[in-house]
């Protein structure tokens, strides 16, 4: 929890503009209040034993700093700290309509792909480790 008010203070502190896209839109304050929860949620439902859940919260609170992230920066990719014409925006950045069709196509595939291989995996070596008296697995 300090850390994540720390990396928020110094990020401010450095680029004090990150916050402009929470001032216009106010409904991105849901992100932070999904991290706040996420945050809170993860050692209570440690405490509690619920694992699977204290996981799942953790999930979501990288998944909503990754989304905050990108919604306090739109339509930012790579802000220059020169001059802001040499920024990388969603609009400069984009590529043609073909290529854009390509690539869907083949993250699909790969989505796919890596969703099949996920799901075997964790199958393969689903439950809790359990020591013998030796202390081995």
């Amino acid at each position: 929890m300090l850390l994540t008010a720390l990396s928020l203070i110094a990020t401010v502190y450095v680029r004090p503009q990150i916050l402009d896209n929470f001032r216009i839109r106010f409904w991105g304050l849901i992100i932070p209040g999904m991290v706040f929860a996420s945050l809170v949620a993860m050692p209570v439902l440690w405490r509690k034993g619920r694992e699977l859940a204290a996981f799942l919260a953790s999930t979501a609170y990288i998944a909503s700093m990754l989304g905050g992230a990108a919604f306090a920066m739109y339509p930012y990719l790579l802000p220059a700290s020169t001059n802001p014409s040499y920024s990388l925006t969603i609009h400069n950045a984009k590529t043609g309509a073909y290529s854009l069709r390509v690539g869907l196509v083949w993250w699909l595939i790969g989505i796919a792909l890596a969703i099949v291989y996920f799901t075997f995996i964790y199958r393969s070596f689903r439950g809790k480790v359990v020591l013998d008296e030796e202390g081995g697995y």
